[in-house]
């Protein structure tokens, strides 16, 4: 059997069980790097790599992501809605016969698709989080990776990405690690 782990993309609890099911398990950022940006695993992080004073670090790196996000709200809802879409135009199931029935099934089909309704579900969601000051929130739906992991580093003192990731792997690989046990605790529980 097959394991596996998948960005969140705004995923129904319907959709999030049946993949379950399917040993597949949904993380609580819209991409795996923003993991490193929730708040218990940064200063995990911010620890272990002994950076002075974490929660001014995180403060930081919280208004660093609010700021970006609400700047590029436009873009994020954009390539969320198109996500959403590819994954629904794809779920699309229909049975025919002739050019008449495929037709109207096909319309019928589509009917049900709603891009505007799509983009401003995830507007709101994410404009909420963004006022809510919900940084958690924010990362569940933020999409811009290279962006957080560039910030991560940069609030850790590390001069760019590659380097919190050599970091990352050599913490990683030591036996007490409180780096990895934020991960884990913040992880979707995978059993077995």
């Amino acid at each position: 059997s097959v394991r596996g782990l998948i960005d969140a993309d705004d995923r129904s609890a319907e959709e999030i069980t049946n993949l379950n099911g399917r040993d597949v398990y949904v993380l609580p950022v819209a991409e795996v790097e923003n993991l490193l940006a929730l708040p218990a695993i940064f200063r995990a992080l911010a620890g272990a790599l002994f950076c002075s004073d974490p929660d001014t670090r995180l403060a930081g790196l919280k208004t660093d992501i609010m700021t970006k996000a609400q700047r590029e709200i436009e873009l994020v809802c954009a390539r969320y809605t198109i996500r959403r879409l590819d994954r629904r135009l794809k779920s699309v199931s229909i049975a025919a016969q002739d050019l008449s029935t495929l037709s109207s099934k096909f319309t019928a089909e589509l009917a049900g698709v709603d891009p505007v309704s799509i983009f401003q579900s995830a507007r709101s969601k994410l404009e909420t989080a963004i006022q809510a000051g919900d940084l958690s929130g924010v990362l569940a739906l933020y999409d811009n990776k290279g962006y957080v992991l560039s910030r991560v580093a940069i609030r850790l003192g590390l001069a760019k990405p590659s380097e919190l990731q050599e970091k990352l792997t050599r913490l990683l690989g030591e036996k007490e690690n409180p780096v990895r046990d934020a991960l884990i605790t913040s992880l979707p529980s995978v059993p077995g």
